[in-house]
């Protein structure tokens, strides 16, 4: 279904965005008085942004003119979830916001984050491999330099880690890496 935007419409100004809201005059809260999504979040149309966003995209847009940058989150920090005060919004990732709601990730969450981590921290390069197999440096050395765990660390210099991920056992590329 296309939205019509007609003229007027939508929240422009941090004046359009207090004007739908309770202000509560001992905290500074904005409370949100208006639209709920089907979850019972507040929604709005933002048109700058030609869409219909929440308050964290409205407080992004508000403060930098444009929507919020791929894993940003725009957090209340007053623990009201339902506060539209821009000056009560400060831009963090997944990870603050949660903090800031006093949630807390299950065991399956954290385990995938770890996994992606250690992939995207963990690769190391042809170079790489080679330097730490002819460098002698320590474990802990290893471990600063190329910010991996003990074990790889180990199992890469003593060879047990192959250059090529695709060299089959009995080529030659796989008899280098092996040392034989």
């Amino acid at each position: 279904m296309k939205r019509v935007v007609v003229n007027g419409c939508g929240i422009r100004t941090a004046d359009d965005l207090m004007g739908r809201c309770k202000v509560e005059v001992i905290t500074g809260c904005w409370i949100w008085t208006a639209a709920r999504d089907k979850h019972g979040r507040p929604s709005l149309w933002i048109p700058a942004l030609q869409r219909v966003g929440s308050l964290g995209i409205m407080a992004a847009v508000l403060a930098t003119g444009e929507g919020p940058k791929a894993g940003t989150a725009w957090h209340a920090v007053c623990g009201n979830r339902d506060c539209a005060n821009p000056a009560h919004r400060t831009e963090g990732n997944r990870s603050s916001q949660m903090l800031a709601r006093g949630m807390k990730r299950d065991p399956a969450q954290r385990a995938r984050i770890a996994r992606a981590r250690r992939a995207k921290a963990g690769k190391l390069t042809d170079a790489d491999v080679m330097d730490i197999r002819t460098g002698g440096y320590t474990l802990d050395q290893i471990i600063a330099r190329y910010g991996i765990c003990k074990g790889y660390a180990s199992e890469v210099r003593a060879g047990r880690r192959p250059l090529h991920v695709g060299a089959a056992p009995g080529s030659s590329v796989f008899a280098q890496q092996v040392g034989r």
